[in-house]
């Protein structure tokens, strides 16, 4: 009986597998949801965790969820992945896994070098997170813990998806951070392993090295030059990461103490700019759950999507939505580098982004961009086709970080609505609101 309400369950899935395939436009989802919430509220534990990774892999794509009747099915969905989490033990390392299987040479990162675009595949980041982690944990100990102290960089989410795959502490710092700062938080988290980018970040550290009562390896991306330590206490990020064998790698990872699901897997910190930096304690669970919540509100996400991002590591968008986000959707997420509006505009015509996660002050710059082409013209202007054109051709949704109700999408489809614009202004308005208020 039971084996036969597994195979009836998995037969559901491999119809959907089939519409994905076929790029179907119509699913049965709510019958397939309903299937799925009567086996989690009942006694789950003879489907196999196989089939709800099966689950969560094909139930995020936009086929199945669009398909659902409103936004309550939709949440009920992210409901039911939730405990689909907890019955099968899911990871982002099993999410990673799933990515790199159906999109091993599809670029996971890319970065630019001048007109050079650079792209690591997923395949090449799972290869290169792997090693990291191993290398962490052969010279950092059993229980390592790390900081990224650090801008937007290759080097900071390959290290940051690293460690939150292979159960490694890390915690991302805000670049800002003065002594004071950096010594009540590395006083409260042990960090033993830095890693850094500049020179002026690396003397700070060294100066917060002989202030605390204990030693940390500092890590950089960028030449050291004098600074290389002889003892291998400040080394190169690339020298460090190349002394783990390739063949050494799984003996050490199979070795290692994995993180239960409620285990604190990382800790985000406020700017301080109210005092003390309030540090936020996620675990696994929480990483996990935000992807699944997200893909529950924006429904239709996750076709091919390309990212242009600039938000750092240490905010929550910039970590969250943008790096976690396209690991979820199997996207593309581009380092935007320079995060300044003419050069964000400049990337966004070359790498045609699908969506673009920004402040309300980038989305003025935007709408402002569009005016002054407007009005410094004397032919009549389409603002829909120009906004289309500056934005790189391809731009279907986009959010907001701060603004009208925290966040807004934009209409989807191949050409960008006036809805774009209207939504621009209202999270202005929205914000010109609130510093009355206050």
């Amino acid at each position: 009986m039971k084996k036969n309400i597994e195979n009836e369950f998995e037969n559901k899935l491999d119809e959907l597998n089939s519409a994905l395939i076929n790029r179907s436009e119509k699913f049965n989802s709510s019958e397939l949801l309903i299937t799925a919430e009567d086996l989690l509220e009942g006694n789950s534990s003879f489907i196999s965790k196989n089939i709800w990774y099966k689950y969560l892999n094909l139930t995020r794509y936009p086929l199945f969820l669009t398909n659902l009747n409103n936004r309550e099915e939709r949440y009920r969905w992210a409901e039911s992945t939730f405990k689909a989490i907890r019955a099968s033990d899911y990871s982002l390392l099993e999410m990673l896994n799933q990515r790199t299987g159906e999109f091993s040479e599809k670029p996971l990162f890319s970065t630019f070098e001048g007109n050079v675009r650079n792209n690591y595949s997923y395949k090449l980041v799972k290869d290169k997170i792997a090693k990291i982690a191993a290398s962490i944990y052969k010279y950092a100990g059993q229980k390592p813990a790390v900081a990224l102290y650090l801008d937007n960089c290759i080097e900071g989410a390959l290290c940051d998806i690293a460690c939150l795959s292979y159960d490694i502490f890390i915690s991302p710092l805000h670049i800002h951070f003065g002594l004071d700062n950096l010594h009540y938080i590395f006083n409260l988290l042990k960090f033993n392993l830095v890693i850094t980018d500049t020179l002026q970040r690396i003397e700070l550290l060294k100066t917060l090295r002989q202030k605390i009562n204990y030693n940390f390896t500092i890590l950089s991306v960028c030449s050291l030059g004098e600074h290389q330590d002889s003892n291998n206490d400040i080394c190169n990020f690339e020298n460090f990461f190349s002394r783990v064998d390739k063949n050494e790698v799984n003996g050490i990872l199979e070795s290692r103490d994995c993180f239960g699901l409620d285990d604190i897997s990382t800790v985000m910190f406020t700017s301080g700019s109210t005092g003390v930096p309030k540090g936020v304690a996620f675990n696994n669970f929480n990483l996990l759950t935000k992807r699944f919540a997200r893909g529950a509100v924006f429904p239709q996400v996750g076709r091919n999507e390309v990212l242009l991002s600039y938000l750092p590591l240490f905010h929550t968008f910039g970590r969250y939505f943008e790096m976690m986000g396209m690991i979820y959707w199997g996207g593309n997420y581009v380092f935007a580098g320079k995060s300044d509006f003419d050069s964000l505009i400049q990337l966004m015509q070359k790498v045609s982004p699908t969506g673009l996660v920004s402040i309300p002050l980038r989305w003025k710059e935007i709408y402002e961009k569009v005016i002054e082409r407007t009005e410094n013209t004397v032919e009549k202007v389409d603002k829909q086709n120009l906004l289309t054109k500056i934005t790189g051709g391809n731009l279907r949704w986009g959010i907001s970080a701060a603004g009208y109700r925290k966040h807004f999408l934009l209409a989807i489809g191949n050409r960008i609505t006036h809805s774009l614009l209207s939504l621009i202004l209202m999270s202005l308005s929205y914000r010109k609101q609130n510093r009355k208020r206050s």
